[in-house]
C-alpha cells in the first residue's frame, strides 16, 4: 500500500514539474522576464495558455486593452516589442548610446550608459561613476533646471569638445536655472608662439548655449557677452583664430 501511495506521489510530482517547465517563461536576449514590463502591468494566460502580458483589463483570456505581448520566445515577444519601443524613445530622449527605460512601479523614466536589467525597468547595475543616469521628469521645469535630468545630459554629451584634454561638466547655479556646460580645456595660444609653435592654455569657459538659458531664466544680463573670455567661441576666437582682442573679464 505504501509503494502504490509513493508511487501516485511521484507520478503527480513529474506531472507537475512537466506543466511548469511547460509555461515557465523562457528568456529573450539576456532578459528574463519573470513579471511584465513597464506599461503591461496585467499578467494572464491566453486561450493558447501562454504567459501573455496586457496594457489593459483581461476578460476570458483575453487582453481587452491596446497592446499585449508574449513572455515567451516567438512572435509579439514582450522584450522584443519594448526594446523596439526603447530604442525610438532613447534617439530622441537620451544621450548618444544610452538605454531608454522606464518603471511602472516607481512611476520613472529615464536613460543608462549601462545595460538594462530583467524586467527593463531600470539599469541593470547601479554605478554612477562606470554607468552613470539620467532622469526623465514629468515636469518641464525640472528637465530644464536639473543637472541629472536626461534633457541636460544629452546636451552635455552632443557638445563638441575642442582642444587638448576637454573635460565637460554640468554646474548649477541655481536649482531654479539651468545649469551651465563648463568646459576645461586646452587651446594652442597663438598669440603666444615660441620657436614657430603657439604655447598652451588652459582655460575655463563655459558654452554659450548654457549661459544663454540661464540668463534668460533669471532675467540678467552679462557684460560684454561678444567678448566674454569666459564665453566658450570667444575663448577660440581671442587665443586661436586671433579674430578679436579683449581683456579677461568675469561672466558674472
Amino acid at each position: 500500500m505504501l509503494e502504490i501511495t509513493f508511487l501516485i506521489v511521484s507520478v503527480l510530482v513529474i506531472l507537475f514539474i512537466i506543466h511548469y517547465q511547460s509555461k515557465k517563461i523562457e528568456p529573450f536576449e539576456d532578459f528574463y522576464l519573470q513579471a511584465c514590463p513597464s506599461g503591461y502591468d496585467t499578467l494572464f494566460y491566453d486561450e493558447n495558455d501562454v504567459a501573455s502580458c496586457c496594457d489593459g483589463e483581461v476578460k476570458y483570456s483575453k487582453c481587452r486593452g491596446q497592446r499585449q505581448c508574449k513572455l515567451g520566445e516567438g512572435g509579439e515577444n514582450c522584450a522584443q516589442l519594448i526594446l523596439k519601443d526603447y530604442k525610438e524613445k532613447g534617439k530622441l530622449k537620451c544621450p548618444s548610446g544610452w538605454n531608454y527605460y522606464e518603471d511602472s512601479v516607481t512611476k520613472t523614466k529615464g536613460c543608462t550608459k549601462g545595460a538594462l536589467n530583467d524586467r527593463l525597468s531600470g539599469p541593470k547595475v547601479v554605478d554612477p561613476v562606470r554607468f552613470p543616469t539620467c532622469t526623465i521628469y514629468s515636469k518641464l521645469d525640472d528637465n530644464k533646471n536639473k543637472v541629472d535630468s536626461c534633457v541636460n545630459q544629452k546636451q552635455m554629451e552632443e557638445y563638441v569638445c575642442f582642444g587638448k584634454d576637454c573635460k565637460k561638466y554640468l554646474l548649477s547655479m541655481d536649482p531654479n536655472a539651468p545649469p551651465l556646460l563648463k568646459i576645461d580645456t586646452i587651446v594652442d595660444n597663438y598669440r603666444n608662439v615660441v620657436n614657430g609653435a603657439p604655447t598652451p592654455a588652459p582655460i575655463t569657459v563655459y558654452s554659450r548655449e548654457s549661459i544663454n538659458a540661464y540668463v534668460n531664466a533669471k532675467n540678467i544680463t552679462i557684460p560684454d557677452p561678444d567678448t566674454n573670455m569666459t564665453i566658450d567661441d570667444v575663448a577660440i576666437a581671442y587665443y586661436q583664430n586671433r579674430d578679436i582682442n579683449v581683456p579677461n573679464k568675469p561672466l558674472f
